[in-house]
């Protein structure tokens, strides 16, 4: 059984939940099609239920690019989709998450990871967080990435490995290297935990 450290520690990140990943319209080749969406995002919203209920603060995270896709991630397919354009539908994070206020909404910036470029860190500090709830999409790209990045400045992370999604094969591989230095635990797990 996932055992928490104190509450006042802990953070809740949903990474790039949004509607052009997600969303049937968005402008990624996957959106709309992917038959385990709907359990993604129903463990996501069971998570999010659980971590405002405890208190914690809650991170979305996302691609929100300019038009002239000058912030995108080098190498990334945002601009050839014509995806992610701040302001627009498909980088809106999906309504069943939709933030309240003072939530934060972080900007990815020019990376994939939710701490390239952008004031996480900072905020996770001022909060006094030190342990990352960490869930949602392309588990072997931002999730990973974000990991891995919290590692590297001290952050403990438990990764909800259901509340995850990438390419089926890719998935399970970032899962199990992530295994090696983050928990990797079930939504079932967290709820409860926080519960």
């Amino acid at each position: 059984m996932l055992e928490l450290p104190a509450r006042e520690t802990l953070a809740y990140v949903c990474h790039d939940m949004q509607n052009d990943y997600l969303k049937e319209g968005g402008r990624t080749p996957e959106a709309g099609r992917n038959p385990r969406t709907p359990q993604l995002i129903e463990n996501h919203v069971r998570l999010l239920t659980a971590a405002r209920a405890a208190g914690l603060p809650v991170f979305f995270t996302g691609h929100f690019l300019r038009e002239d896709y000058l912030d995108a991630a080098r190498h990334g397919r945002a601009r050839s989709l014509g995806s992610l354009r701040d302001g627009t539908w498909g980088a809106e994070v999906i309504s069943e998450l939709a933030p309240l206020p003072g939530e934060f909404l972080i900007r990815k910036g020019g990376g994939m990871s939710a701490f390239t470029g952008t004031a996480l860190e900072k905020w996770l500090r001022r909060l006094g967080v030190s342990t990352l709830i960490v869930a949602g999409i392309a588990t072997q790209a931002g999730v990973e990435s974000t990991v891995r990045d919290a590692r590297e400045r001290d952050f403990d992370s438990i990764v909800v490995g259901d509340a995850c999604d990438g390419r089926t094969e890719n998935h399970e591989a970032s899962l199990l290297n992530m295994g090696t230095f983050a928990q990797v635990v079930s939504t079932e797990e967290v709820v409860a935990a926080l519960g």
